[in-house]
């Protein structure tokens, strides 16, 4: 199996990437430090176009999308990453089984993992290519990767927590 790594230039879809390093020799400090940032790019990058956050855990994708929700709340619109009613998701939060997703959805926050169920997985996909949530924290970059990119989304911003490799 060989590893294809594509430039920008040929991508169907136009793809910007940021990279930022972190010091830091102990892994939870560190990637509690990169939240902030994360947070940040996305707000000057793709205030309103959809963003993957790729870390390098289940724990990783809960976490960040908490600390992102609490980035939310200093700001004047603390749902601006929810892009339908509040009502529909209510809907839709109702049928979701897990209790940290239920949260993150509600503010247009999504996460996708393995230890999801498979429905609450399919809801997050369906919200997200619908761009009806805006930032979804991701852990596992291949599976994901394989259907959104059939996807034309004008952009996708990569907050990266974790090595970056140009699949």
């Amino acid at each position: 199996m060989g590893l294809y790594n594509f430039r920008p230039s040929v991508r169907p879809v136009p793809l910007e990437v940021h990279i930022s390093g972190f010091p830091g020799k102990h892994y939870c400090p560190r990637m509690a430090t990169m939240n902030r940032p994360a947070f940040q790019a996305i707000r000057q990058h793709s205030p309103a176009k959809p963003v993957l956050v790729f870390v390098s855990s289940r724990r990783q994708t809960r976490l960040t999308a908490l600390d992102l929700i609490a980035y939310l709340a200093a700001e004047d619109d603390p749902k601006q990453w929810l892009h339908m009613s509040e009502q529909e998701m209510e809907q839709i939060i109702a049928g979701v089984k897990d209790s940290n997703l239920k949260l993150t959805l509600a503010f247009g926050i999504g996460m996708h993992h393995a230890g999801l169920q498979e429905r609450d997985r399919k809801t997050v996909e369906e919200l997200f290519v619908h761009q009806k949530i805006q930032v979804c924290t991701q852990h596992c970059l291949h599976s994901l990767m394989q259907e959104w990119c059939t996807y034309d989304m004008t952009q996708i911003f990569l907050a990266c927590k974790h090595v970056l490799c140009d699949a």
